[in-house]
């Protein structure tokens, strides 16, 4: 087995901050430091520099492809799958923009949205060698966003702001709730494994919680609650296999008990963000009727089953933008999306998704297709999730931190994509790239035990 040497390896580390550090700018860039409707342009970033990112990403990629190195089999596996969901998806919009029901523009730009992602993972596990620490990344994201909680406190404590107007130096205040509530995801992830840090765990969650709650607003006791209980549940499921069963019957018993307090409408819900709001709509809940549309929606093009109809064509923002501007929408938006929209910019968004006709959830089902999502799941977890999972038995430290990280932070940004696509998996580069790219470090980041097995019979020899 040939040696490489350290002088001309590509650190993927490096590679990883870049796109970490751009992340941040690009998200800040847009709107910094001043309100929703006067923003001050601290960075004004050109928004053609989006193309010059988008041809790094493609260039890494393809230099990674012809590299004469030997990946690991799941790199392999998850790259081929991406490949693959790229492919249908070309596909799908050249059939949809031939149909009427997306744009090129719409088509390209939802796409590289949902694999940009993606596809930086598998560029810097690809570049990755055992040496590539990704602790770094965490360090200059826990960094960047203290930045940005620091400016966020001042809007909030300072100018007492609230709502959209807490947003750090970030684009959108409900990006910047989620980043923020990745850095809580950190801060009790390193509290796990050091305990007697706690101090330093406290200070971080004191710095990030009040203004990511400031800025969610909208049912954030939910959003807090939820994080609290998913990590606890994740300590307890790694600390014995005697505790998992507990730790299962107590959720499902606490599952159960919301939702009979839901059917029963207890008057608690009423003090809990807009829940109450959202029990009254029931039957109107934007997340249901979305999701109950959903084959509907497919069912009006024939070659959705497998395609979907394509993206920009459905619930994305590119494709329901002309319904705001008064343009001709396409014909899926205006069968299913556009009347909901208008009424969310007619009530200035205080119903929200909640009691909306349908709301932009299916997006990524509807216009994507069942295959494609399924070839991108297969990648996520081969690229990003097994990785992080077999660093949970890595004898470092902060290599364990960084798995459990993107375990939970992955849970998170997914399930707020599934409420609303648009402020979830595609919206935030500051959110997701961090995660991406810190999993696909892991890849590389093999069990040191079996290291140290073998250290001795490699000395005989």
């Amino acid at each position: 087995m040939s040696v490489v040497s350290p002088s001309i390896r590509r650190s993927a580390t490096a590679l990883g901050i870049a796109f970490v550090i751009w992340a941040f700018v690009w998200d800040n860039a847009r709107q910094a430091l001043g309100g929703v409707l006067n923003p001050t342009f601290v960075l004004p970033i050109p928004r053609g520099l989006k193309a010059v990112e988008t041809f790094a990403v493609l260039c890494f990629f393809v230099v990674v492809l012809v590299s004469p190195r030997r990946h690991p089999r799941q790199w392999v596996v998850g790259s081929t799958l991406l490949v693959m969901a790229l492919l249908i998806t070309l596909v799908s919009a050249t059939l949809s923009v031939a149909a009427g029901y997306s744009t090129y523009t719409a088509a390209l730009y939802t796409s590289y949205a949902y694999f940009a992602p993606l596809f930086l993972a598998s560029i810097v596990a690809g570049f990755c060698y055992s040496s590539d620490d990704p602790s770094a990344i965490l360090a200059v994201f826990e960094t960047l966003l203290i930045i940005n909680a620091l400016i966020a406190w001042y809007q909030f404590g300072i100018e007492h702001q609230w709502g959209d107007a807490v947003h750090g130096a970030m684009h959108d205040a409900h990006m910047y709730a989620n980043v923020t509530w990745l850095g809580v995801l950190l801060a009790l992830a390193r509290l796990y494994y050091a305990p007697q840090k706690w101090k330093h765990a406290a200070a971080l969650i004191v710095l990030y919680a009040p203004t990511a709650w400031a800025a969610q607003f909208e049912m954030a006791e939910l959003v807090i609650l939820a994080v609290v209980l998913g990590v606890l549940f994740g300590i307890v499921w790694v600390r014995s296999r005697r505790w998992r069963p507990l730790a299962i019957a107590v959720y499902a018993g606490a599952l159960l008990g919301g939702v009979s307090a839901v059917r029963t409408d207890a008057a608690f819900l009423s003090k809990v963000g807009r829940l109450d709001v959202v029990v009254q709509n029931l039957a109107n809940l934007g997340i249901l009727k979305g999701y109950a549309e959903a084959p509907s929606a497919l069912v009006t093009t024939t070659f959705s089953a497998l395609v979907g109809t394509g993206p920009g064509s459905y619930g994305s923002p590119n494709a329901v933008q002309p319904v705001l501007t008064g343009a001709e929408p396409s014909p899926l938006v205006k069968r299913f999306t556009g009347e909901s929209y208008e009424l969310n910019e007619a009530t200035r968004g205080f119903l929200g998704s909640f009691v909306e006709e349908s709301t932009d959830v299916t997006a990524l089902l509807v216009e994507f297709g069942p295959l494609t999502l399924l070839c991108c799941f297969a990648s996520l977890v081969l690229l990003v999730i097994r990785p992080a999972v077999r660093a949970l038995s890595n004898e470092s430290r902060s290599i364990r931190v960084a798995g459990l990280w993107v375990i939970a932070s992955t849970a998170h940004v997914v399930l707020i994509s599934f409420g609303t696509a648009f402020y979830g998996w595609s919206a935030s580069h500051a959110a997701v790239f961090p995660i991406v790219v810190t999993g696909a470090l892991l890849t590389q980041q093999t069990s040191r035990v079996t290291a140290q097995a073998t250290t001795p019979v490699a000395n005989v020899l």
